[in-house]
């Protein structure tokens, strides 16, 4: 499955490329789930509204299903597997160190989520760490699988 391995200051994301009707795709729609009333919410169109304009397909909505159980199961059996270690795995920022598995972009509908992009300017110090004398950083792309061949710098370490 195609996917981007894209640097923070604070860490990093892998952004998967979905292709609706692939195979890999099809595979991770099948683990997810919509309750009745997440397929309503799906299919409810708003003209006007930017989010519920088009509604999302059931299918999409399957896949973004199926990717945060994967990405709850893999945070599980990394803080089962790392247990003992010094740094704590968390599933999000509770510690000040800590190895982090963000999940928070699976919470909520859908249509409420979008992707963040790459190479947007990264202000967590300023907004969350209140280091407003730092310039904002930009993420840094460290590989990218195209579905055949992996390129890019993460390559070499």
């Amino acid at each position: 499955m195609p996917f981007l391995l894209d640097y923070t200051p604070s860490g990093g994301h892998i952004l998967f490329q979905n292709i609706l009707a692939d195979k890999c795709t099809d595979a991770v729609r099948e683990i997810g789930y919509l309750e009745d009333d997440m397929r309503s919410s799906c299919e409810r169109i708003i003209p006007g509204n930017l989010r519920r304009k088009n509604g999302v397909s059931i299918n999409a909505a399957s896949v973004f299903s199926g990717l945060g159980r994967l990405a709850e199961y893999i945070s599980l059996i990394t803080m089962e597997a790392f247990k003992d270690n010094k740094i704590p795995v968390t599933v999000s920022d509770t510690y000040d160190h800590c190895m982090n598995l963000d999940n928070s972009w699976a919470e909520g509908s859908p249509h409420a989520r979008c992707i963040r992009a790459p190479f947007g300017l990264h202000k967590k110090n300023q907004e969350k760490y209140e280091k407003w004398d730092q310039q904002c950083l930009v993420d840094v792309i460290g590989g990218f699988y195209d579905g055949k061949s992996m390129q890019g710098d993460a390559c070499n370490k």
